[in-house]
């Protein structure tokens, strides 16, 4: 598994995953409208400068429960997914991104943002 770099913090380097030359996540990023664009990167660029602080505010990036290593960015109707690497923490990589329509988050996107993370990291050992 390839990844691309998104962005660099003054604490963590920001990534998407990538499967052979695809990049699902940076594509939709640069397809959203301008609006949801710049608050999703306003909040990666947060994260990569404050992790783990940014965390404090629940209402633009949150841990899922029951989970002690995957985490969701909040913009609007937009979330994206994401687990940290590194221990310490290296690096933020971004799983999948989609529009939530409900109060919950669809079970089958956390299912994917986890079977991403168990293929990363079992490439990276």
């Amino acid at each position: 598994m390839k990844r691309l770099r998104v962005r660099a913090g003054a604490k963590l380097v920001v990534y998407t995953w990538a499967e052979g030359s695809d990049h699902p996540v940076a594509d939709l990023l640069l397809e959203l409208p301008k609006q949801d664009r710049s608050r999703l990167y306003r909040e990666l660029g947060r994260a990569a400068d404050t992790w783990p602080a940014c965390l404090r505010n629940d209402q633009k990036c949150r841990r899922f429960h029951g989970d002690e290593n995957l985490y969701e960015f909040k913009a609007g109707h937009w979330r994206v997914l994401f687990f940290v690497e590194g221990d310490p923490a290296t690096a933020i990589i971004l799983t999948n991104a989609f529009w939530k329509r409900g109060a919950e988050t669809p079970k089958r996107q956390i299912a994917r943002a986890r079977r991403i993370r168990e293929l990363w990291l079992a490439t990276r050992e």
